[in-house]
């Protein structure tokens, strides 16, 4: 029994032991973490942890903590290694020590106790108020030190290049501070990129020397991931393929050769020689004063104004090859002379920047701002070109034209509806074009210009011209590749084969695209023919044109102002008409959707296309094609005449005279929907405040008249179960209604023609029947006490098994009876057999002709009104005109003639199982009326007596449950 206690706690202990190592696995999230010492790994720290008093949380070698977290007051936090993620917060009272890891963009330790001495640390470290030691680390831009208790431990302090002991007598405005940290990282701090250490206001951060080694002369080449942690006076390093520099590399007075490799991110330069020939910059490179940046090959890559290459004071960039990514930023004092190479979006010149531009490709989006200054003899401009008013930009050039009409040299603003095209220096062609580009007081200066081409030119490889000039002429064929942006102004351009970048600019030109890959771009009073090839997003605007026989257009097309679309075949991915373009679809195919919007117009005949929306006052014609999906909203026009729509949503105006709709059909507030011919298929759905009119289209099953919509059927088709719910109108005069139709509570519906099938439903509705054929199986309930069934039948038809029931309700055998009566008024027509009065009906009845087995079940009210009635032959000589009077006799013939003068015999048995029957506790009154019924009078009558005897039926049933 011992040996198998023990065995028994041994076995306890081995699974306490798996279920502590089990919790400690587990990912905390957003929770503040139990006291102790916790190590990461092996537990993961989510998002939104925090620590407190008595708590050690120590991160190293592969250990991972989210974002967010936060060390409060008594926490400890020891990072040697592992990830910590964006916006660490320490805050006063806790104690916080970094010798190695890598941490995320915001760090913030505001009035904790900090120790450095190793690690990489994203952009925006902040330190306030407290003890902090730095003497090791690596650090993003935006580094925030202030407080008399901080302090950088190092060597080679230097402000401006001078020697300086005392951070607290800086002013760093515009000056750089630089040196090297203890553990040998060099570092750039400068006001200019969001760095700060504290002055003499703000507390200052001491500078406590330490001993750094001399810097070594001899060049060093990279070519493996290296851990070397800045370049210092005169040092050299070389890149090259497979070498990596670390996160946050800082170059001082040094010269910096990038052949090859990554040079990481956050690289930082000051006073020194950057040469990039090949490899990657990543995002955040700054070049500081005294820095030469040569780019002639190589990409320094960009995606947000955050990140960009930026160029401060008095540094000057030299690209003339290469790659430069988005949002590169030319800051004040900084010079940047582009001859080559390609520039990506964004580019600002800022106040106080000069920029030369005699070549490379300005991708789009460049802007001046005032007090910049920008020279452009060459290269190629994409769109979104800016010369903001105080900026001062000269175009050195020739053949300017404005609208296609000479302008000459001097001071330009570009105005509404133009655009501007000319020759730079080089012979690269330009177009601006007011709403893609403003220019304020931009300088025209005519300048010498290369001869233009005479002769047809083919291209075959990537040496082709940087645009074309009037008259010329420029095949591209397999082999060949243009880089946008490329304008073509007065001239044409075919693509047989090759390559083309997205930027094309056609003014006032031909393209014709038989084979390639063309990127795409802007049409300006041009004609685009595409019948082969793979094309990007076009552009046309301004009375241009695009005919599309053939090929594959990936991109959107896009419809300007006064331009046509003809496409006839091959395949367009998206599109858009705006702006009272004309869109004609004869054939190919639409892959995903085309929106009509502003005044366009748009015409279908042909072709199998996806989805097609037409918007905000444009018109669509449709003889043909089939299309998916087809939405129309406010204020459009459209016409079906023929082709197959396979879902449709509308809210405009809509002809419909033939062609096929699918399923499930919409008609939104504000549309009307005329269809006189075709057919729609089932679950067609008039909603709320729209009007459909059917006079001649076959509709399918389940159409429903929702809240405040108008449905009138004037002819054609319209299958099963027909749902007219609450505030609908429903007004009925031809055409064929299926079976199930049903007027739900609240609807409104007039039948005056026209046939509708069995199994018709008054449910609490109110219909009106004055013409027409009804089929069997009709029945006016109501559903509730308030929601109350009303059938006014002045003609027509009416089949078999007509039934009134209704509603009647006694919860308790001692309690009031809740009653609902459903009414039935009947002026005229004809009835079948079986016409049924159940529970709480009232049936006014002052003409009609009735066919046999009529019924009148318990607690039903029959009011007959007519010129004589007669029992079992005698007639009924002492009744008072106008004066209600109740038949309580059963077991004879009741006969007579009605109001309209149509004879009528009731048999009034009471026995239960009659064919036709009137139960003794069915109310039956007989009025004497005139000739020409007065309808208000009769009316008033049959309501006074309604009250009376539904008093007797409540008695009755009071008189029944006790």
């Amino acid at each position: 029994m011992r040996r198998e206690l023990v065995t028994f706690g041994r076995r306890l202990q081995h699974w306490a032991a798996t279920l502590l190592v089990f919790v400690s696995t587990v990912t905390v999230h957003g929770a503040t973490l139990p006291r102790g010492t916790i190590n990461a790994p092996p537990q993961a720290i989510g998002n939104r942890a925090s620590i407190g008093t008595n708590t050690t949380l120590n991160v190293l070698t592969g250990g991972v903590v989210g974002n967010e977290f936060t060390a409060e007051l008594g926490g400890v936090v020891n990072i040697s290694g592992g990830v910590v993620g964006e916006k660490f917060t320490a805050l006063p009272g806790s104690k916080v020590t970094v010798s190695g890891g890598t941490i995320g963009e915001r760090f913030d330790s505001n009035g904790a106790e900090l120790t450095v001495t190793g690690g990489v640390f994203g952009r925006a470290f902040r330190v306030y108020a407290q003890p902090a030691k730095i003497s090791g680390g690596s650090f993003g831009f935006g580094f925030n030190v202030t407080g008399p208790n901080a302090q950088l431990e190092g060597g080679d302090f230097q402000l401006n290049g001078a020697a300086v002991t005392d951070s607290a007598l800086l002013d760093f405005g515009v000056n750089v501070f630089s040196g090297m940290l203890k553990d040998g990282t060099v570092f750039i701090l400068s006001a200019q990129a969001g760095d700060f250490l504290g002055d003499a206001v703000h507390g200052g951060v001491k500078l406590a020397s330490a001993v750094v080694p001399p810097a070594s002369a001899t060049p060093v080449t990279v070519s493996t991931p290296s851990s070397m942690k800045g370049l210092r006076q005169g040092q050299t390093l070389t890149l090259v393929n497979g070498g990596a520099l670390s996160r946050n590399f800082a170059a001082v007075g040094a010269t910096l050769n990038i052949a090859g490799g990554d040079a990481g991110e956050g690289l930082e330069v000051l006073n020194s020689y950057v040469n990039i020939s090949g490899g990657a910059v990543s995002k955040y490179f700054h070049a500081f004063a005294g820095s030469d940046v040569n780019v002639t090959g190589g990409i320094i890559r960009g995606s947000r104004e955050v990140d960009g290459f930026r160029a401060y004071n008095d540094s000057v960039v030299n690209i003339s090859g290469g790659e430069v990514g988005n949002y590169f930023s030319a800051e004040k004092g900084s010079v940047i002379n582009v001859s080559g190479g390609s520039i990506g979006g964004q580019f600002y010149a800022q106040a106080g920047s000069v920029v030369n531009i005699a070549g490379g490709r300005l991708t789009n989006s460049f802007t001046a701002l005032d007090d910049s200054e920008v020279h452009i003899s060459g290269g190629s401009i994409g769109p979104g070109f800016n010369a903001a008013p105080g900026s001062y930009v000269t175009l050195a050039g020739g053949e300017f034209l404005l609208n296609g009409v000479a302008i000459p040299a001097g001071k330009f603003t570009i105005q509404s509806s133009d655009v501007l095209t000319g020759t730079l220096q080089d012979g690269s062609t330009f177009a601006f074009v007011y709403g893609s580009d403003q220019l304020t007081d931009v300088t025209l200066m005519e300048v010498p210009l290369p001869a233009r081409a005479t002769s047809p030119m083919t291209l075959d490889n990537s040496s082709g011209p940087r645009g074309l000039r009037a008259g010329e002429k420029l095949t591209v064929v397999d082999g060949g590749a243009i880089s946008g942006p490329f304008t073509a102004v007065d001239s044409t351009l075919n693509f047989a084969g090759g390559v083309a970048d997205y930027g094309l600019e056609l003014v006032r030109s031909q393209a014709n695209v038989s084979g390639g890959a063309v990127g795409g771009g802007m049409l300006y009073d041009s004609h685009l023919s595409i019948s082969g090839g793979a094309i990007g997003s076009i552009n046309a605007v301004s009375n241009s044109m695009v005919s599309m026989s053939g090929g594959a257009l990936n991109g959107r097309l896009d419809a300007g102002a006064g331009s046509t679309i003809n496409v006839s075949g091959g395949s367009v991915f998206s599109g858009y008409a705006t702006s009272g373009s004309v869109v004609n679809f004869t054939g190919g195919a639409m892959e995903w959707t085309f929106t009509a919007t502003g005044d366009s117009r748009m015409s279908i005949s042909g072709g199998t296309h996806n989805s097609f929306t037409v918007d905000s006052g444009s018109y669509l014609r449709m003889t043909g094609g089939q299309v998916s999906s087809l939405g129309s909203n406010a204020r459009t026009v459209v016409e079906i005449l023929e082709g197959v729509i396979d879902r449709a949503t509308f809210a405009g105006k809509v002809d419909i005279s033939g062609g096929s709709i699918g399923l499930g059909t919409q008609v939104w507030s504000g549309g009307v929907v005329n269809a006189t011919g075709g057919t729609i298929g089932s679950g067609f759905r008039a909603e709320d405040g729209s009007i459909v009119n059917f006079s001649g289209a076959n509709v399918g099953a389940n159409l429903t008249a929702n809240s405040r919509s108008t449905v009138n059927i004037f002819a054609g088709t319209v299958g099963g179960r027909f749902l007219a719910n609450s505030a609908s109108k429903v007004n009925i005069s031809g055409g064929l209604i299926d079976a199930d139709m049903t007027a739900s509570a609240g609807s409104s519906v007039t039948f005056s023609g026209g046939s509708i099938g069995d199994r018709l439903r008054v449910s609490g509705g109110a219909m009106t029947m004055s013409g027409g054929t009804l089929g069997d199986g009709a029945q006016v309930t109501s559903p509730t006490n308030t929601t109350l069934g009303r059938f006014k039948i002045t003609g027509g038809s009416v089949g078999n098994g007509f039934r009134v029931q209704g509603y009647f309700s006694q919860p308790t055998p001692t309690s009031a009876p809740v009653v609902g009566p459903a009414t039935v008024e009947i002026l005229g027509g004809a009835f079948g057999e079986r016409f049924t009065a159940g529970v709480a009906s009232i049936v006014n009845i002052s003409g009609g002709i009735f066919g046999e087995s009529f019924v009148a079940e318990k607690g039903a009210t029959i009011n007959l009104f007519g010129r004589s009635f007669a029992i079992d032959g005698i007639p009924m000589s002492s009744l008072i005109r106008d004066m209600p009077f109740t038949v309580s006799m059963r077991d004879a013939m009741l006969s007579g003639v009605l109001t309209d003068g149509s004879p009528f015999s009731f048999t009034l048995a009471s026995n239960g199982s009659a064919a036709e029957r009137f139960d003794p506790q069915a109310t039956l009154t007989v009025t004497l009326a005139v000739p020409e019924p007065r309808t208000l009078l009769i009316t008033a009558l049959a309501v006074v007596e309604m009250v009376g005897v539904f008093r007797s039926q409540l008695r009755y049933c009071l008189q029944l449950s006790n």
